[in-house]
């Protein structure tokens, strides 16, 4: 994966980088990226990849309601760094 320079922050971009992260991270886990902004964008996309899975639990019926349990206090901590992380991003786009 290729990291780009904050002159290439674009939508389009944002997007590739998504799809590339969400395919590499159903193989395995990756290193985190470095270099603003690229850290919060991806720091957001984890928790989005991380809640997206722990909603998948919470909705199964087979794995009993402490699984649920422990799947709805996930989605509640990812959601706090989903937050957080577009928090910064969005301090490091009002400094530029």
């Amino acid at each position: 994966m290729t990291l780009l320079t904050p002159r290439a922050f674009t939508p389009v971009e944002v997007a590739r980088l998504h799809a590339d992260w969400t395919e590499a991270w159903h193989n395995s886990p990756t290193a985190p990226l470095a270099g603003e902004p690229w850290v919060q964008v991806e720091a957001n996309h984890r928790a989005n990849f991380g809640i997206w899975h722990e909603e998948d639990i919470a909705r199964r019926d087979d794995l009993g309601s402490e699984r649920v349990r422990l799947a709805k206090r996930t989605i509640d901590r990812l959601n706090q760094e989903r937050n957080d992380a577009v928090e910064r991003l969005d301090e490091w786009i009002a400094a530029q």
